[in-house]
């Protein structure tokens, strides 16, 4: 059975949020709202735990948001999901760059462990989830 109201609200045509409207110029040229709630632009915690190459990419990020106002800390768990993909697939793109996309890997024989020969395979992270 449909849920009415979930169906409908799919439907809806999602507004952009003003401070977009504002960085654009208001290309609608619509009144602006009066009454939208207006969290305090703040920067967030960096998370505890995270590598190097994650706290750096928070840093960036969150600055450059920081700089037009579009970050609080509503944004935390979106900015961590974010970094988080962000690192990983510079990891892949390093990793793609370094091996190819196709690598060689050798063929061993089944009884003595020894190379008898190559194959050649897609790399991993070409296909990387």
């Amino acid at each position: 059975m449909l849920d009415v109201d979930h169906e409908l609200n799919l439907m809806a045509i999602k507004r952009t949020p003003t401070n977009l409207r504002l960085l654009h110029g208001n290309p609608g040229k619509k009144p602006l709202p009066k009454n939208e709630p207006k969290p305090e632009s703040s920067i967030p915690a960096c998370p505890t735990g995270l590598s190097a190459a994650h706290r750096k990419e928070w840093k960036w990020i969150t600055s450059e948001l920081d700089k037009v106002g579009l970050v609080t800390q509503i944004d935390k768990a979106a900015l961590l999901v974010y970094v988080d993909a962000y690192v990983e697939l510079s990891e892949a793109l390093r990793e793609i760059v370094k091996e190819g996309p196709i690598m060689k890997v050798p063929v061993f024989a089944g009884n003595t462990g020894r190379v008898v020969g190559h194959r050649y395979q897609k790399n991993p992270w070409v296909s990387y989830p």
